[in-house]
């Protein structure tokens, strides 16, 4: 359910899309009834020192005759694979009897602490969150608004996670607050009852001055609630274009499972997103509502995040679920969590009118070169990718091109690999989409296994197609395009060479200083021993910087030999070098004109599907 208060106006306005075919089933169940007096914890949210971007919690207790109560904060939030350490942004935590009195508090782990409660019937906990980073994942107050996330900001007892929790917040004068968070059944403005702690994690908040407005897409209200921080935002175009997103996403799948679904969008607060069950979390960069290809990626992110509604919340590797807050929980199959979510965010803007084919074949073609660019293609497969998630996606370093792919950008490839290799098996009977709606029948709320999809793929597909796992996913080998090109009448674009064809290194470097960022392996530059930090400062001898590096290539054929000069550690180093050719940039799809009747009509399929 969403829950709106302060003074808001929210417009019923129609879709803009059409429906399709048949409208999808809500599946969503009925909501579970809570008496208000079965809340084992109450909390309390108080802004008062935002102007100090602190946020003040008192968290109400019962004991249940307990000598003492364990208090624990997650480490990490669902959706986001990374251990962020929520705890080391809380501060001033203290203890109360109901008679007032102090009680002892002791800090037992990095995210726990231990109160002694004296017998007492309830305990009172106190303690300041600080609050200043501008992401879908932490937490963020500042005079004029608020962004709180649940894992960054409670506090739980840890035998009370399946337990129902009140919460209210102190709603500055003039704000609203947009969250889906169940509403508390006295129907006070910023006051609700959640089930358990999953449900308290899994519904943000953002609090300001808001543009709100409703559309009814696949039976169901769909809100887009937008905090504008800075820039200039179309609060009604965007509304319409969340609908048609939405009820495209929704004809995707079949079924509705939920009763109302809310966008949280915060404008020029920087950029990402995170799912949650009835909700997601947006953020975006000044300046997107007035350049149509980053308004179009926005939306791009809009169906990725709703996509996840179904694929990731409900619908999940049997790892994810039920949540360990306090730990990573690995699994191989983020590849098909977030790169099947990739492959269709784009597909379904196609579906959906939202952008054509050739803006679809461009942001595949995007994909494509990012992956075969990146040597770490060859030694670590989307499975490995996806269970070292942990260590290695949010935390990228020099070395990560040459070790690592990301399961977003190549699990998408691989999607659309398999796509085309199951419609090519079924005559085009049946495609990835059988696929996911099979899995969804099957596994939500329950969780799949890397051997679940593998059967389905070949029950759809009417044969085994193992050896296609083996080869992209637990293996390593580079992807072959061409069945799919074939299958979809795709070509690869020709690209004349540049006249002088200009040297190459295969180095990235950035910065003032101009300094070596990363060297990709079995380049000219690891060969030449360039190390990542090396300062850049001449090239024989003519001095180099960023400005004059692409002009001084062009003098520098490949084959040719140099010297290039560096400064390491505060030491002058020379390095004989000797420049190659980049490799051919020759990842541009378009549509080939001289492709069979036959891949026509199954590209027109692929993009029209229902």
């Amino acid at each position: 359910m969403l829950w709106l208060v302060g003074r808001v106006v929210g417009a019923l306005v129609a879709c803009g899309a059409p429906e399709p075919a048949a409208t999808p089933v809500v599946v969503a169940p009925e909501p579970p009834g809570i008496a208000p007096d079965q809340a084992r914890v109450r909390y309390a949210l108080d802004l008062s020192r935002r102007d100090r971007q602190l946020l003040d919690v008192t968290a109400v207790a019962r004991t249940g005759g307990a000598d003492t109560l364990v208090w624990m904060m997650p480490v990490w939030t669902p959706g986001s694979y990374l251990v962020r350490e929520y705890a080391r942004h809380v501060e001033q935590v203290r203890a109360v009897g109901a008679d007032g009195a102090s009680l002892p508090v002791r800090k037992v782990a990095k995210n726990r602490w231990e109160v002694a409660t004296a017998g007492q019937a309830e305990v009172t906990l106190r303690y300041a969150v600080w609050a200043d980073e501008p992401s879908v994942r932490t937490n963020l107050v500042e005079p004029d608004l608020a962004v709180l996330v649940g894992a960054a900001t409670f506090l739980v007892p840890v035998d009370a996670q399946a337990a129902p929790l009140e919460v209210v917040l102190d709603l500055p004068e003039d704000w609203q607050v947009a969250t889906a968070l169940p509403p508390h059944p006295d129907g006070a403005e910023a006051h609700w009852l959640v089930p358990d702690f999953d449900t308290l994690v899994d519904g943000p908040l953002i609090a300001g001055h808001l543009q709100v407005g409703t559309v009814q897409a696949a039976g169901v209200p769909h809100t887009l609630a937008d905090l504008v921080v800075e820039g200039t935002w179309d609060h009604e175009r965007a509304l319409a274009d969340v609908g048609r997103v939405a009820g495209t996403v929704a004809g995707f799948w079949g079924e509705v499972p939920y009763r109302s679904y809310l966008f949280l969008h915060g404008v020029g607060l920087g950029g990402g997103g995170l799912e949650h069950l009835d909700s997601t979390l947006l953020m975006s960069g000044v300046g997107v509502a007035d350049d149509d290809d980053r308004y179009r990626r926005w939306l791009g992110l809009v169906a990725h995040e709703h996509f996840h509604a179904w694929n990731v919340k409900r619908l999940r590797p049997v790892g994810l679920g039920p949540f360990d807050y306090e730990r990573e929980v690995h699994t191989p199959s983020l590849w098909i969590a977030e790169g099947w979510t990739s492959y269709y965010d784009d597909l379904l803007l196609v579906r959906g009118g939202l952008i054509d084919g050739d803006t679809h074949l461009a942001r595949l073609s995007e994909s494509i070169s990012a992956v075969q660019g990146r040597p770490g293609r060859l030694r670590q497969s989307l499975a490995e990718a996806g269970f070292d998630a942990w260590i290695e996606h949010y935390r990228p370093d020099a070395r990560s091109p040459s070790t690592s792919i990301s399961y977003y950008t190549k699990g998408l490839l691989v999607a659309w690999l398999l796509d085309a290799r199951i419609r090519e098996a079924t005559r085009d009977l049946a495609g990835l989409d059988e696929v996911a709606r099979r899995l969804w029948s099957r596994f939500r709320d329950e969780g799949y296994t890397p051997e679940d999809v593998r059967a389905v793929v070949a029950e759809v597909a009417g044969r085994d197609l193992g050896s296609f796992f083996d080869a992209y996913v637990e293996g390593t080998e580079e992807l072959d395009y061409a069945p799919a090109l074939a299958w979809f009448g795709l070509r690869w674009r020709a690209v004349d060479p540049p006249d002088p064809v200009p040297g190459w290194l295969g180095v990235q470097a950035g910065g003032s200083p101009w300094r070596v960022e990363t060297v990709l392996d079995g380049t000219p530059a690891a060969q030449a021993g360039l190390l990542v930090d090396d300062e850049l400062l001449a090239l024989d001898d003519t001095r180099v910087d960023a400005a004059s590096w692409d002009r001084l290539r062009r003098h520098h054929p490949p084959g040719t030999e140099a010297t290039l000069l560096v400064a390491r550690h505060g030491r002058l180093v020379r390095l004989p070098v000797t420049f190659g050719e980049a490799p051919a940039a020759r990842w541009t799809l378009e549509r080939d004109p001289r492709a069979p009747v036959a891949a026509v009509h199954h590209r027109q399929r692929w993009w029209a599907a229902r």
